[in-house]
């Protein structure tokens, strides 16, 4: 987004940093929601364990969804090859960096249950 004059998107910047400052560093600790600490593994298999495939329209429609989801761990994935990659040649990840390189193992496990899925709907629909 461009703004007309650059004071003014510098004074939103700034503004818009000491709000999320004020959010994350608060001493506030907030709970995880229920399904924050049901695990996205779990959701994932309950979904893909839920799916209709009585009829090739449902079947079409969650081979769209999956794909989907499929492409955005995969993403995910490839993002955490890149970072596994920066730290190999002794450039130090942030906070966040890491924590996204630690669900690796949890990423992978979602793919192979959407790719499973996959597999199912596929040979459904044909």
């Amino acid at each position: 987004r461009r703004c007309r004059r650059s004071s003014s998107c510098q004074s939103e910047n700034e503004e818009w940093s000491a709000r999320v400052r004020s959010l994350s560093g608060g001493s506030e600790q907030l709970e995880p929601t229920p399904k924050a600490r049901e695990g996205k593994l779990d959701r994932c298999i309950k979904k893909t364990t839920n799916m209709d495939l009585s009829t090739v329209e449902n079947a079409s429609e969650n081979s769209v969804w999956l794909a989907k989801e499929i492409r955005g761990v995969r993403k995910k994935l490839k993002q955490i090859a890149h970072l596994l990659e920066a730290q190999a040649k002794s450039i130090v990840l942030s906070t966040e960096q890491k924590a996204k390189v630690d669900r690796r193992t949890a990423l992978e496990a979602e793919l192979s249950v959407f790719e499973s899925a996959m597999e199912e709907v596929e040979r459904r629909i044909k």
